[in-house]
């Protein structure tokens, strides 16, 4: 059995940049053994602007992406599409509109079909939706996740 401590005191500073620190420890062991586990609960970027859409293509080099896929219903691609650098929806561009709920058969359906594409990335554009299968394609896929929403939402 293992219990899991939160140092938050002696990991502000983590926290603060969006890195959760828990220390595991043994019930048996107490304080003899420990390992630390971090959590990285924050994205690696977090960029906000006017015109940030224009720097997409310099940051899918940054984090080494060159095939990807775009997750999107149908009226968030309508409405960011104008925004979008000409070379990001030039590349061999697949879409994927969604629409409905989040199902773990649309996440495994778009996952296979990324995986056999040779994708090393996925693009979501829009709300809860796209942005939730987004990130469980990118997870199960072990691919890079660029998240683009267009409504403010928790």
């Amino acid at each position: 059995m293992r219990e899991v401590y939160y140092y938050s005191s002696i990991f502000m500073p983590l926290m603060m940049r969006g890195i959760f620190v828990f220390i595991i420890t043994s019930k048996e062991k107490r304080g003899e053994e420990m390992t630390v586990t971090i959590v990285k609960g924050a994205p690696g970027h977090y960029l906000l602007g006017s015109g940030i859409l224009t720097e997409l293509p310099d940051l899918l080099k940054d984090i080494s992406v060159s095939k990807y896929h775009i997750i999107t219903g149908k009226k968030a691609w309508q409405a960011v599409q104008p925004y979008l650098p000409k070379e990001v929806i030039d590349n061999n561009i697949h879409l994927h509109y969604i629409d409905g709920h989040t199902t773990l058969k649309k996440v495994h359906d778009i996952q296979e079909i990324i995986t056999n594409d040779g994708a090393n990335g996925v693009i979501g554009i829009g709300g809860g939706t796209a942005l939730d299968i987004t990130k469980a394609v990118a997870i199960e896929a072990s691919v890079q996740s660029i998240l683009i929403p267009t409504i403010a939402a928790t």
